[in-house]
Parts: structure tokens; sequence; C-alpha cells
């Protein structure tokens, strides 16, 4: 279960149990410099909080609203780089292509390169999936499915699994499920 340690209209910064830090954009746009400074100070904070050596950090901004107006650009530039400042491994989701190509243009700015506390390793993707596989996420645990009979299917017999058979060449191969000859008829003929 996901610990939320931050919430705004703006951002929520959770920590998964594996321990990754899950920084999320929601789709409310800035209105101005002022609001983007004003929100992204108790992000930073938090980030401080949690601490960031040697953690990973995903960062979400599938639902975030493009906006590559240069002011924008100037005024939230300094924060981005904060925000992914001394993590271990820094996975960035986007939704679309043109996301991930201005992501990677900017994680490739100099002033970001050049910055000994920048992330030690960082990456874009589309997919959450390939993020939380580069930050090495413990893959989530099947849910074990409902009972109808209040046991579980730890309670249930163990099938013996497929059962070998012949095929025409001689060669052994495993059957799937319940052979025809085992199989209950549809329909009893009338004749005796």
């Amino acid at each position: 279960m996901r610990r939320t340690l931050y919430q705004s209209p703006h951002f929520r910064i959770e920590v998964r149990p594996d321990d990754i830090v899950v920084l999320t954009r929601s789709a409310e746009p800035f209105g101005s410099a002022e609001e983007i400074d004003s929100t992204c100070m108790p992000v930073q904070l938090t980030l401080n909080h949690v601490g960031r050596r040697g953690k990973r950090l995903l960062v979400d901004t599938r639902a975030a609203v493009g906006n590559n107006n240069p002011a924008f650009e100037v005024a939230f530039a300094a924060h981005r780089q904060r925000m992914v400042q001394g993590f271990a491994k820094v996975a960035i989701v986007v939704q679309t292509a043109i996301g991930k190509l201005q992501n990677q243009r900017l994680v490739g700015e100099p002033s970001l390169a050049q910055d000994r506390s920048a992330p030690g390793e960082m990456r874009v993707f589309m997919n959450i999936e390939d993020a939380l596989a580069y930050l090495g996420a413990e893959p989530p645990k099947p849910a074990e499915p409902p009972s109808r009979s209040g046991t579980s299917s730890a309670d249930l017999p163990k099938s013996s699994g497929p059962r070998p058979v012949r095929s025409s060449l001689g060669s052994p191969q495993s059957e799937p499920g319940p052979r025809a000859d085992d199989a209950e008829p549809l329909f009893r003929s009338r004749r005796k």
C-alpha cells in the first residue's frame, strides 16, 4: 500500500512499499510563474524530508498538459532540476512521443548534466511498467481469487497437470485439458 506524503492540486508524493518515491503531476495547469514557485516549494521540502540519497524516484507526468511556452520553461526549469537532484535513479513517465522527446531534451540540458547533485541515472518512458522495471520495483503480488465456498485456492487439491499423449509421429506431447474419451456426452441417443 502506498503512503501519501503530500497532496496539492498540482502534485502528489507517495512512497511505495518497495521504497520508490512517486511524484505525480496532475492535469491542473499553472496560472503564473508565482504559482509555480509557491506550488513547487512544498514539493521540494517533502522530497528533502523523504531523503534522496540512494532512493529511486518515479515522476509520472502523464496527466500533465504540455506547455512549451519559453517563459513557463524558464520558470519551471530550476524546480524541475531540484526535484530530481540527489536520487540514485529517476524514471520519468510521459503520455506522448512529443512529451518523451521534450523531456529527453530537458534531461540532457547542460545545467542538469553537469550538476554534481543530479540523479545518478535518469531515463524517460512512455510506459509505467517499463519505468518501474528500470527502477527495480518489486513485481505486484498476484491477488488471491475470491472463493465462493470460503476456501482459498491453497485448500483445493492440486492438479497433476497435463497428461502426456503420443502424437501420430510417436513423440510425447502434453495435452492441455481433458481427453475426448474422458468427456461426458452432451446428448445421449435414444437408440437402445
